[in-house]
Parts: C-alpha cells; sequence; structure tokens
C-alpha cells in the first residue's frame, strides 16, 4: 500500500466519502459482471433447448439426418459460437478493468487508517501460491498438459477462458453437421 502523509480530519472525511462512492461503483461494476454471466449462461442453455426442440418436432421416420435437421444443427452451433465469443469478449474486458478498478480503491485506502484490500491482495496471494505448489495440483495440470500455460499468471484459473471453452462443442456440432451436409 502506498504511503501517504496524513490528512486533516477534514480531507480524511472527503475521502472516506470518496472512498464509499467508489466502491460501490466497483461492487456494481461486479453485479453487472455476474449478471453478464447469467445472461450469457441462459442464452447457451436456451439456444440448446430450442436446437433440441426443434430437432425433436423436425425429426422424419428415417434414420438419416435430413437437410433441414443439418440446418438446424449448423445455426445452433453457429448462435453458440457467436455467444461464447460475445461471452469472451465480455469477460476479457472485464478482467482488464478490474485490477484498476481495486487499485485506485487501493490508492484511496493509503489515506485512510485501515488497507483492507492490500491485506485482501496479501493474503489472495499466500493463498494462490499455496494452491500452484499444491503437488495435487501441478500433477492434475501435468496430465491434462496446462502445466506450462498456468506459469506466470496471477490465479491458476483464467475465468475469461471459460467462454472459449464452452464454444468446443458447438464448434464440434458445426463440423459434424457440415460432414452430414456434405454427405448428402
Amino acid at each position: 500500500m502506498p504511503q501517504v502523509e496524513r490528512n486533516t480530519p477534514q480531507e480524511t472525511n472527503v475521502l472516506l466519502e470518496q472512498y464509499k462512492l467508489y466502491y460501490e461503483l466497483t461492487d456494481r461494476f461486479a453485479a453487472a459482471r455476474r449478471d453478464s454471466n447469467r445472461f450469457h449462461i441462459s442464452a447457451l442453455f436456451i439456444n440448446g433447448v430450442l436446437g433440441l426442440l426443434g430437432l425433436a418436432f423436425a425429426r422424419s421416420a428415417t434414420t438419416a439426418i435430413t437437410a433441414f435437421e443439418t440446418y438446424i444443427l449448423i445455426m445452433v452451433g453457429f448462435l453458440g459460437v457467436v455467444i461464447c465469443i460475445s461471452w469472451g469478449i465480455d469477460s476479457s474486458l472485464y478482467e482488464r478493468i478490474w485490477p484498476a478498478r481495486r487499485l485506485v480503491l487501493e490508492n484511496m485506502e493509503a489515506g485512510l487508517s485501515y488497507g483492507s484490500i492490500a491485506k485482501e491482495n496479501e493474503y489472495r496471494r499466500q493463498f494462490t501460491a499455496a494452491f500452484e505448489q499444491s503437488s495435487l495440483t501441478r500433477r492434475f495440470l501435468r496430465i491434462l498438459g496446462l502445466h506450462e500455460f498456468f506459469k506466470g499468471h496471477s490465479g491458476i484459473f483464467k475465468t475469461e477462458l471459460l467462454p472459449y471453452l464452452f464454444a468446443i462443442p458447438y464448434l464440434l456440432l458445426i463440423v459434424v453437421s457440415l460432414f452430414f451436409f456434405l454427405q448428402q
């Protein structure tokens, strides 16, 4: 936490009010992030359900997949990928803005009596280091082939990767659907 000279009581009160306001805005920002995640997950779920319903209603008695069913599968896959990309961009922007907001709050706390965000950051670093040094965690990441990827990252799990992991089944759906479409 940066060291600053002590403020007068009036300056401290003004700083405290500014801190409260900025903290509330940061909390609203985090709530907007949660809402955005809920929206994207709901959109992916609804996309999948509507795709399955479309297939169920369009399904003919034959065992072969018709051209119409292939179009439905391609559309569901394409829409799923678009939703995942949108979610990924949104997450990426959040991951870039959030640390700056916390740094502003930490700098504001320098003029107050207790630096809660600086303490939280210190404890989080200790917890993350202990978690990453766990032999079980290292073995698990090595099995998945991700041990090199997570070296140098601040945390073991990167939330901005999650949307792109969700896109993999939709990409596979598109590939399989195109395979069936080209065989017709």
